[in-house]
């Protein structure tokens, strides 16, 4: 039994140096298009965020006009039932009368100031038991984050994640 496992033992050591030189040429390809798949515009969650932008920005549009319909529409997309979370739109134009290089960060900021606004007004909505569209409410977002960007012209849109406990309404 001992000859059959170093006759195979030294079949294999000659297979793997007998492929070595083709390895690295190998590996070389494969890693490369690895990281132009994993990098590209064209991946999933690019593809999902710019979606789901879409789609949430579209409703909420359609929810400004007060109606109860279009407002739980926008409710049922916007709220992730497994994290707990909205996910909302902000949009935010650039304050022209700032210095060029504050510019574009209060433009960022106004936009997630606006998704935020969004998702208070979805919890509002929501602790009303559905029934009052109201806006005229103070409250404080203690933590939000945004998970998606993108420009249209001189518009920034935003993607932002606002868990629910994170909205504390004042008094």
């Amino acid at each position: 039994m001992k000859p059959l496992k170093i006759v195979v033992l030294l079949l294999l050591i000659l297979f793997f140096w007998s492929c070595k030189h083709d390895m690295p040429r190998e590996w070389s390809r494969i890693s490369k298009s690895f990281s132009k798949n994993a990098l590209s515009p064209d991946s999933i969650t690019y593809n999902q965020f710019d979606s789901l932008l879409t789609i949430i920005e579209t409703l909420q549009l359609n929810a400004q006009s007060g109606e109860k319909r279009p407002f739980e529409q926008l409710y049922k997309a916007a709220f992730d039932t497994i994290s707990g979370c909205f996910q909302t739109v902000g949009k935010g134009l650039a304050n022209l009368s700032y210095p060029e290089a504050a510019q574009a960060p209060s433009r960022k900021h106004a936009a997630k100031l606006n998704g935020e606004y969004w998702a208070a007004r979805l919890k509002r909505w929501m602790d009303s038991d559905q029934k009052s569209v109201d806006t005229s409410f103070s409250a404080q977002i203690l933590y939000s984050t945004i998970l998606y960007e993108k420009e249209v012209g001189d518009t920034l849109f935003v993607l932002v994640l606002v868990p629910i406990g994170s909205i504390v309404f004042q008094k």
